[in-house]
């Protein structure tokens, strides 16, 4: 099994300075089943009238909804499959029916009275 690890660590503060806040983002990536799974794990530190304010639930909640909206994206643009270019058809890296299967074909006009 394949693993490869990156930590980001990262720190801010408002504008005032009176807020502070701090992560480190640990990523795993691994390889499962021909395909690569990705474990995150944080630790999110916020000091200040922020934290006083939210709370650590609700910097978890909002986190936790951030990082699954991302994976979700990530996911669907890694799954869309790619179209075929013409250069893909003339070097014979794609087959031609490839390439008009993937072009968007116009909708039918109901209205018309052709056909």
């Amino acid at each position: 099994m394949t693993r490869a690890t990156s930590t980001e660590p990262s720190n801010a503060a408002d504008g005032r300075k009176v807020s502070k806040g701090g992560a480190s983002v640990v990523n795993t990536l691994s390889e499962v089943d021909g395909a690569t799974r990705v474990d995150v794990a944080a630790e999110v530190h916020v000091a200040g009238p922020l934290a006083a304010f939210v709370g650590s639930g609700v910097i978890r909640d909002v986190s936790n909804h951030l990082l699954r909206d991302f994976a979700t994206c990530l996911a669907g643009r890694l799954n869309t499959p790619t179209t075929p270019s013409g250069a893909d058809v003339t070097s014979g890296a794609a087959a031609p029916e490839e390439l008009l299967a993937a072009t968007p074909q116009p909708d039918p006009d109901p209205d018309s009275t052709a056909g």
